[in-house]
């Protein structure tokens, strides 16, 4: 065997090597906001956060989930959305409400796995 050879080998277990407990990882990951209880996060959501979402885009509460250039991409930037929110309108919201409302917010229009 000559030593090219012998490295594609090595190289190639190495990957799979690697890549089985990152698999592993992906497979036993917990869903976004797994604490979260959407039907909790609705009544929070409509209490708080659909006034504020209407005044800003004209009536139309909605109107920010489906925007072009909307901020989150990501379940850790629809919880730290969340969080953002509840202290500018000074909520109070335990992070265990928000998750609760970041749950509802995913269920409803976002849809993270």
């Amino acid at each position: 065997m000559n030593i090219l050879r012998l490295l594609r080998v090595v190289f190639a277990a190495g990957a799979l090597a690697a890549a089985i407990p990152l698999q592993a990882a992906v497979a036993m990951a917990p869903a976004p906001f797994a604490n979260g209880n959407p039907d909790l996060g609705k009544p929070l959501n409509d209490e708080d956060c659909i006034d504020c979402h209407a005044r800003r885009f004209g009536g139309e509460a909605n109107r920010v989930y489906f925007r072009g250039e909307r901020r989150v991409h990501t379940p850790g930037q629809l919880l730290s959305q969340v969080s953002y929110c509840s202290a500018e309108l000074g909520a109070g919201h335990f992070p265990d409400e928000e998750e609760h409302i970041a749950a509802y917010l995913n269920k409803q229009f976002y849809r993270f796995k």
